[in-house]
């Protein structure tokens, strides 16, 4: 992998249902997951961005947003069938972010500023962090949020999702751009992490794999001691 192969991270309005003609894009797994959801708002949301997520995947693959399918990884990680194609859809309330890279694993998490509970930083973050966001008591949530954000991007780049307690990876709650280590099961694992530029009330971060690419980390995450 390139740690400077391009990423494209585009933002997508999930304020409303998409028209019909689009929806017809989903796949029968798509629109069964969204028929799922208890509350109306998540439906739509749910719909919108996958809607948003073949619009961004078929324009840079030049392909009909119908003929997309999908695959899942070792832990779930989505990915693109037969394509070196790699992407991560996040979204919070009516925003969804979208990046795509070529051959490198990515992955992106959005989150809307509100109010947080002070005590999830002790849960979520290492003691470097919680000194960083304690740091900043005019802009706590923010601070917290970076650093939430800057977590679940690393995590989902590498597959792994919430399958390892964030508290066990170190990030930091700036807003710069670093090179990550995480530890997995038998080696290190590094990402570059960039937290982005974003639409009002949005805090948004995009890791990108250096280490490896051509699909999710194929071990079991496992904490480090």
């Amino acid at each position: 992998m390139n740690a400077s192969s391009p990423c494209s991270l585009s933002y997508a309005s999930l304020r409303d249902e998409p028209p019909q003609d689009q929806l017809d894009w989903l796949s029968e797994d798509e629109r069964a997951r969204a028929s799922r959801f208890v509350l109306e708002r998540d439906r739509r949301r749910y719909l919108a961005a996958h809607v948003a997520l073949r619009k961004v995947l078929a324009t840079q693959l030049g392909s009909d947003p119908a003929r997309l399918a999908f695959e899942t990884g070792p832990f779930g990680k989505p990915r693109l069938r037969g394509s070196r194609l790699r992407f991560s859809l996040s979204h919070s309330e009516d925003l969804a972010a979208i990046a795509v890279t070529q051959d490198t694993e990515v992955g992106v998490d959005v989150e809307m500023l509100r109010e947080v509970d002070r005590t999830l930083a002790v849960q979520v973050c290492t003691a470097d962090e919680q000194r960083q966001i304690d740091a900043e008591p005019a802009h706590h949530a923010r601070a917290f949020l970076t650093c939430w954000t800057r977590k679940e991007a690393c995590l989902k780049a590498l597959g792994w999702g919430l399958n390892v307690e964030p508290a066990t990876i170190t990030v930091g709650a700036r807003a710069d751009t670093a090179n990550v280590e995480i530890r997995g099961d038998r080696r290190l694992f590094r990402v570059t992490l960039q937290s982005m530029p974003a639409p009002a009330r949005a805090v948004v971060a995009v890791a990108r794999c250096i280490d490896q690419s051509h699909g999710s980390v194929p071990m079991p995450p496992v904490c480090p001691a």
